[in-house]
């Protein structure tokens, strides 16, 4: 036994583990004692495996003991704060993250109680402690639970506004974002001066207003506001930073209600509510947006806002520096709706690029290629892009007005557009498409496979989405149709 596992059990989060390892009981043996507390069954286990067992028990319970402490500490401190007198969308901030921590406290004991020891035996091959040095094992041990993956958000004292201004900075990919991010949070910390020069510097170097300007232009859904983003590039280049702040303002609540009608179901909303209400609607949908920027747009946003709708103004001598931040508020905005549009159709670029490398072009290769294309693009996109192929009349004015969309198949395909689209179109709604479905959902079910009913990468639930959105849709007495009626029979014993 590992000296250094014996050494790391003084750490435990469970009282009862030191209390049973002090017992004079000598007809136990150390390692039996340990695993009987940990509660596994030790019958078809190596020993390495068991000792890797322990050690990861020892070494994932201290950083929940730590995880448990901070947050509790956190909740309490919010607490004091959370007083008589304290403005508004202060109280509502302390709220919102006093229930947040509450919420990863229950998430925390819950995986103690229900998914610890399972996650032990699935990770027995694997020790923590001993390499902490991989960072590519770290994160995927910080994935148990939310708040092991997402700590800094969970922190009311966070810079939330320079998550939400840099997140989307022009010319730096997802990749680089946190560190920009986490740079440009130390320099305002240690040098609000450096930091208000940085972002002018970012918004020039980028000619920002300009670019937004374009942005909305080729945007279908926003691109009725390329007049006012026209204006609000020339008073900002006049230097008219009192009348572009309180146009910009307005336009931050606008392009967030243009959000909140892209995401509803018919595309067409009257009322959307106040800004809070608008974010929350559109950020908190999507679980990192949710953690990342909802809580500026929530609880620092609105205090602007308000300021110019009751004085019609924003005073102040630093309104350079106020245009600066609401371009990049408003650059954050038009990006998260541009990546609402587009992403659908880059899903169905890529699976397209796929077909197009394939050596063998055959139907069959092409079918199969596409089945399994088309089921992991949707374990990581919106399934809206499957629905594009179902019925691609009803998106084709998306499409063909959306200039950057049609700019990047120019660059890049050799077809347009629609004709990407009505390829993929035409494979769906062909009877190979659902022979081939068929064929691997029979195979599953024979091979025993096991449904994970709401669990990411499970074929069967992608299976039956596919079934449910189709078969109503596919011409009747064709191959495509007989070959769905039959994988909805196959599937009927899964959907109970």
């Amino acid at each position: 036994m590992n000296q250094d596992i014996l050494l790391k059990l003084n750490d435990i989060i469970k009282p009862d583990l030191i209390k049973m390892l002090s017992s004079k009981d000598d007809n136990i043996s150390m390692i039996d004692k340990i695993i009987r507390t940990i509660g596994i069954d030790t019958v078809n286990l190596s020993e390495k495996e068991i000792e890797n067992i322990i050690s990861n028990y020892v070494f994932i319970s201290e950083k929940i003991r730590l995880d448990l402490i901070e947050i509790d500490e956190r909740i309490r401190e919010i607490k004091h704060l959370d007083i008589d007198g304290v403005e508004e969308y202060t109280r509502r901030k302390y709220r919102y993250f006093s229930q947040l921590n509450k919420t990863a406290q229950d998430e925390i004991i819950s995986f103690i109680n229900t998914k610890f020891i399972s996650y032990l035996l699935d990770k027995k091959t694997v020790d923590y402690y001993s390499r902490q040095w991989d960072e590519g094992l770290m994160l995927m041990l910080n994935s148990i639970y939310e708040y092991a993956w997402h700590k800094r958000y969970f922190d009311y004292t966070y810079d939330f506004s320079s998550e939400a201004k840099f997140r989307f900075t022009p010319g730096i990919n997802v990749f680089q974002a946190p560190q920009i991010i986490s740079e440009y949070a130390s320099l305002k910390k240690s040098c609000i001066d450096d930091y208000y020069a940085k972002i002018h510097k970012n918004v020039v170097d980028t000619n920002l207003p300009n670019y937004l300007s374009n942005m909305v232009y080729r945007n279908y859904y926003i691109s009725k506001r390329s007049e006012t983003f026209d204006t609000l590039n020339i008073l900002y280049n006049d230097g008219k930073y009192q009348s572009f702040i309180s146009l910009a303002i307005i336009q931050i609540e606008g392009l967030f209600h243009d959000f909140c009608v892209l995401n509803s179901e018919n595309n067409f909303l009257d009322r959307t509510g106040t800004l809070v209400e608008k974010a929350e609607k559109t950020l908190t949908a999507h679980q990192h947006y949710r953690l990342a920027i909802y809580p500026y747009y929530a609880f620092d946003a609105p205090v602007m806002r308000n300021e110019i709708a009751h004085k019609g103004i924003m005073e102040g001598s630093n309104l350079e520096q106020i245009a600066d931040e609401i371009l990049m508020d408003l650059h954050s905005i038009i990006t998260l709706i541009c990546n609402k549009i587009n992403d659908k159709y880059f899903a169905l670029f890529t699976i397209y690029e796929k077909l197009e490398l394939l050596e063998d072009k055959s139907e069959c290769s092409t079918v199969i290629t596409f089945v399994e294309e088309l089921f992991a693009s949707s374990q990581v996109h919106s399934w809206e892009s499957v629905r594009i192929l179902r019925e691609p009349d009803k998106y084709k004015k998306e499409y063909f007005e959306g200039l950057s969309l049609i700019e990047f198949c120019q660059n890049h395909y050799e077809k347009n557009i629609d004709d990407i689209i009505q390829c993929l179109h035409n494979l769906i709604f062909g009877g190979a498409f659902w022979e081939t479905l068929k064929d691997q959902i029979q195979s599953a079910i024979k091979a025993g496979i096991e449904h994970k009913s709401g669990q990411l990468y499970d074929f069967i639930d992608f299976a039956i989405a596919m079934k449910n959105d189709f078969i109503g849709k596919l011409p009747n007495e064709t191959e495509a149709k007989e070959s769905c009626k039959q994988l909805a029979a196959l599937l009927k014993p899964f959907e109970n």
